[in-house]
Order: C-alpha cells, then sequence, then structure tokens
C-alpha cells in the first residue's frame, strides 16, 4: 500500500494529501445493519485486518490521524495510529451518515419499510437527490458533504505539504468519491467499498484530486 504501488503522482507544493479509509469490520456489519450513527464495536476480524493495514503503511509518514467519533472507525485508527506513535484526533464531522429512526435496523428490513421512499429517491434528478431527506432525522447527502468539506478544508490548509490519514465510513467515501467527480453515486452500490478500502486525495483547501484508489469497486456507468 505505498505511494509506489499506488502510482500515486508526487504531492504539488502547497498541497495535503488525505488517505481516506473505510473502517474495519464491525459487529453492524457482520449483523446486515444499516449502522448510520449508532455504536458497534469492530469485529475479530476487524481488529485483524486493521493490524495488517499497520504493516502495509508501514512505510508511510503521517503527520496527523483523524477518525470519525463512532467505534468502529475510532478503534481501526486506534490500531494503526498506536504503530505510527501518534494519539488518534477523533471529530463527528467524520461520522456516518445517520438515517434517522432507521438506524441501527437490518437492511432488508429498512429497504422493506422504505420501498416506496427509496423508489421515489431513486426517480429525483442527481441534483434533487442530493438534498432529499429519505426520513424524519435523517442527514440529506448536501448535509454530509457539508461537515466533511469542512473538515477537508481546514485540515488541508493546516497541514500544507504534509499526509494525513483519515479513518470513516463506506458512505463518506462514496459521498467525496462523487462529489469530487470520480464517479457517480450509482456506480457504487451497497458492498462496493470494502472494509479497509481507501482513496487518496490531494487538496489546497479549494481544489480536491482524486489520485488513487484502493478495493473500490466502480460499476459501469
Amino acid at each position: 500500500m505505498t505511494e509506489n504501488q499506488l502510482k500515486l503522482p508526487a504531492l504539488a507544493d502547497g498541497y495535503c494529501r488525505f488517505y481516506i479509509f473505510r473502517h474495519g469490520k464491525s459487529e453492524g456489519n457482520l449483523m446486515n445493519l444499516l449502522q448510520g450513527q449508532k455504536d458497534y464495536p469492530l469485529t475479530q476480524e476487524g481488529v485483524a485486518a486493521a493490524e495488517k493495514v499497520c504493516d502495509l503503511l508501514a512505510g508511510e509518514n503521517f503527520s496527523e490521524i483523524f477518525a470519525s467519533d463512532l467505534s468502529r472507525a475510532r478503534q481501526t485508527a486506534e490500531i494503526i495510529a498506536s504503530a505510527k506513535h501518534l494519539a488518534v484526533k477523533a471529530t463527528y464531522l467524520l461520522r456516518d451518515q445517520t438515517y434517522g429512526i432507521f438506524d441501527g435496523m437490518e437492511k432488508t428490513k429498512f429497504k422493506e419499510e422504505l420501498r416506496q421512499k427509496l423508489a421515489e429517491h431513486e426517480a429525483l434528478t442527481v441534483e434533487e437527490q442530493i438534498n432529499d431527506r429519505l426520513a424524519p432525522g435523517a442527514e440529506t447527502d448536501a448535509e454530509v458533504l457539508a461537515r466533511l468539506l469542512n473538515f477537508l478544508r481546514f485540515t488541508a490548509l493546516a497541514n500544507s505539504n504534509k499526509k494525513i490519514l483519515v479513518i470513516s465510513h463506506s458512505n463518506v467515501v462514496r459521498d467525496l468519491l462523487v462529489k469530487f467527480g470520480y464517479c457517480v453515486k450509482k456506480q457504487l452500490p451497497s458492498g462496493s467499498i470494502k472494509n479497509l478500502a481507501y482513496f487518496v486525495l490531494d487538496s489546497n483547501g479549494s481544489d480536491f484530486n482524486v489520485v488513487g484508489t484502493h478495493n473500490i469497486q466502480v460499476s459501469p456507468a
């Protein structure tokens, strides 16, 4: 998982390089739950996989490590941070998207409960979908992106010419890849962003360039 293996371009002067990971496998993943902002710890498999990532990242020097404050992301980050002798900075800005009262529901049941609403959502234009609220208390994609961009812009400006490790969630990875023009949302269906998949993003606080991905399966448009 070194830069040479990914064949990344050289980091331009004044830019920050983010490695943005999905967390390791959680108890919620194991139970096929729509986790949202419910808190579920890593499974033993998730812990072991995060430990393997430490070996793969051995040659990378990070200035800081940030994580969602939910356990599955924070635990993943702490495992890697321990190997890097860094402290994890946990923040709600990197949390998974919440689906309100549906957080924690089994995914099949969720799709059945919201069958009509999900069909209506899919019929919307891309511009309409980003502001569509699936349920009371749920975040829209636009609301998720607002907090993510707030984090990325501030962090990029504060870490010029440095590398930052970020541990977050599949919805976060998806929303950012779509926002930055890597693909469209329908090309990243459920299951396309594996646990501990990641992408590399270069930013100077205003420009954002996706320069590499790992274990992210983009479907044909």
